[in-house]
């Protein structure tokens, strides 16, 4: 992807990752509480003009992220 975007990641630190789960829910419930992030998401603020065409999440050992493109994604899905 080769166009702008916007990322919002979701970790705990890396004491507190053995004890922790990061899944789905939970990040996105951090980021909904967070006025920034959640502006991303929804579109709103400095965001409320950003149309967001495209969107990758993964979440792994700890870590969730999320990209928002702003240009349609025209390369397959992963298989």
């Amino acid at each position: 992807y080769k166009f702008n975007g916007f990322e919002i990641s979701f970790g705990y630190a890396q004491n507190v990752r053995k004890t922790m789960t990061v899944n789905p829910t939970v990040a996105v419930n951090s980021w909904k509480n967070s006025e920034g992030h959640n502006n991303v998401i929804i579109q709103q603020g400095a965001f409320k003009n950003t149309p967001m065409k495209a969107m990758g999440v993964g979440v792994y050992k700890g870590y969730a992220c999320v990209w928002f493109g702003q240009q349609a994604d025209t390369y397959p899905a992963p298989a």
